[in-house]
């Protein structure tokens, strides 16, 4: 069901008062400090052509893995409202290979092509609790790019098994000449648990005991970086413990190809 609302590009799934924070605006990005790898003028605004699916998250993977792509139903979620969870947070064991695999069967399903030719440029998990944090990631955002005559194209799938929802969206922006993909093959940080395994040892650990586990976790991989929550940080992965009230745990930048 497509929606003419519009959804703002953002740096994390941080749920807020029960709401996907990428259903909000944010604009106080700032760009700083980049290596080679960093994207000058990323793309902040907004995207259009908003469509919803739903899924079964139970039998998904499954269903993909045996080539059936008949796995999205249209659906009438209004994109305006907050829609509660199905599922609780930790139901579904999936990685973002899984939500990869979603993604480009996804793509493949609404724009008629695989993500061979697309480009990740930003990819963002979200874990709603803190008892069971690795291989528990319960919903994705998911950013691709490809180059074409009239500027950068960018696709966006949004994945939320415990909804059981799929959304994409897409838009164009101006063609600067210097946007690079997400390579995780070339880093030595490849995963989420692999991140989450260093912000473990580093501080995240103890931060989520100090709590009793009443946290969530979000992961970011992306050339840029949010300036209030990790302000002076290089480009790589960005890991956020948070309280339930939002208030800020543990925040820590890993460099993919150091480790660091």
């Amino acid at each position: 069901m497509k929606k003419n609302a519009k959804v703002w590009l953002i740096v994390s799934m941080i749920l807020v008062s029960g709401i996907l924070i990428f259903y909000k605006p944010v604009r106080d990005i700032s760009f700083i400090k980049w290596s080679q790898h960093r994207v000058k003028t990323y793309p902040e605004g907004a995207l259009d052509n908003l469509v919803v699916y739903s899924i079964n998250p139970n039998t998904i993977l499954t269903d993909l893995n045996h080539q059936e792509l008949n796995v999205f139903r249209p659906s009438e979620s209004d994109l305006a409202e907050y829609t509660p969870p199905i599922w609780p947070s930790g139901s579904f064991s999936w990685n973002e290979e899984d939500y990869l695999k979603i993604a480009n069967a996804l793509h493949l399903y609404y724009w008629k092509e695989p993500l061979t030719n697309w480009h990740l440029i930003h990819a963002s998990f979200q874990i709603d609790q803190c008892k069971d944090i690795f291989d528990k990631v319960d919903s994705a955002s998911l950013l691709f790019y490809q180059t074409q005559d009239a500027g950068y194209v960018v696709h966006g799938v949004w994945i939320d098994p415990l909804r059981g929802e799929v959304t994409v969206g897409d838009n164009l922006f101006l063609n600067t000449g210097e946007w690079k993909e997400i390579n995780l093959s070339e880093a030595k940080v490849k995963s989420v648990d692999d991140a989450l395994m260093i912000a473990e040892r580093n501080g995240g650990q103890s931060a989520r005991l100090r709590v009793k586990n009443e946290c969530d976790v979000s992961v970011l991989f992306a050339p840029y970086v949010i300036s209030h929550l990790f302000a002076d940080s290089e480009w790589g992965w960005s890991i956020l413990y948070q309280t339930n009230a939002s208030r800020i745990l543990f925040e820590t930048t890993i460099n993919p190809y150091t480790g660091k």
